[in-house]
C-alpha cells in the first residue's frame, strides 16, 4: 500500500465526506446583535405604532391590503432595527461565530457541498490625524480586526453532490473530521 499524501488526508475539499465530531452548527458570523433579532424586538415593542402609521389616512379603520401591510411593516421594522444597532454599535466590537447545537447529528456523515470563509476578532476603529508639527504629514490607520482568525465554513449535503439535495446545514471545519476513502489509511504515529 502506498504512503498517503498528508495534504490529501487533512485538507477538506468540496465533495469530501466528513463526520460530525462537535455538533455546533454555524448560524452566522458577526457582531453580538443582528438585524433580524433586533427587528423582532422592534416589531414586538412598536408594531402597533408602525401599523398605525401605515393605515390609509382617509379610512382610519382600514389597512392597505394584507400583503402590502406585512411587507411595509417588515421593511420599517428592519430600518428602525438597523438605526438602533448603528447607535448601539451592534452590541459590541467582538466579531464571533454564532452557532446552534444539534446533538442528534453527532457522528453522522455528510458530503461537503460548498466551502466559505469568515473572519472573527475584535474590531479596532480607524484613526488618523496630522503627524508633523507643520501639518505636512497625515497619518491614517484603517480599521481592522485584532486577533483575527479565519474560519473555514462547510456547507453540507446529505448525499453525493450529483443528486443536488442539500441539507442547509453549515458547520465550522474544526467541528468535523474527514472520512477517508477505503483505499487510503493514514499510518499511525506518522508525523
Amino acid at each position: 500500500m502506498r504512503k498517503p499524501d498528508p495534504r490529501r488526508t487533512k485538507v477538506i475539499r468540496r465533495g469530501d465526506k466528513v463526520r460530525i465530531v462537535t455538533p455546533d452548527f454555524f448560524v452566522r458570523c458577526g457582531y453580538p446583535k443582528s438585524i433580524e433579532s433586533e427587528a423582532a424586538i422592534v416589531l414586538e415593542k412598536f408594531g402597533s405604532i408602525i401599523r398605525g402609521m401605515i393605515r390609509d389616512p382617509m379610512k382610519p379603520d382600514s389597512y392597505l391590503d394584507l400583503y402590502s401591510d406585512l411587507s411595509l411593516v417588515g421593511k420599517v421594522c428592519r430600518e428602525v432595527a438597523y438605526a438602533r444597532l448603528r447607535v448601539n454599535g451592534f452590541g459590541g466590537t467582538t466579531r464571533s461565530i454564532h452557532s446552534k447545537r444539534q446533538d442528534d447529528l453527532s457522528g453522522k456523515e455528510f458530503v461537503v457541498a460548498d466551502i466559505s470563509f469568515c473572519k472573527t476578532g475584535k474590531y479596532v476603529a480607524p484613526s488618523g490625524g496630522s503627524g508633523g508639527p507643520y501639518g505636512d504629514e497625515y497619518e491614517y490607520d484603517p480599521g481592522f480586526l485584532a486577533n483575527e482568525k479565519t474560519h473555514k465554513i462547510l456547507s453540507l449535503s446529505a448525499r453525493s453532490l450529483c443528486d443536488g439535495i442539500g441539507t442547509g446545514l453549515r458547520i465550522d471545519a474544526l467541528n468535523v473530521e474527514k472520512v477517508m476513502p477505503p483505499d487510503i489509511h493514514p499510518e499511525e504515529g506518522s508525523g
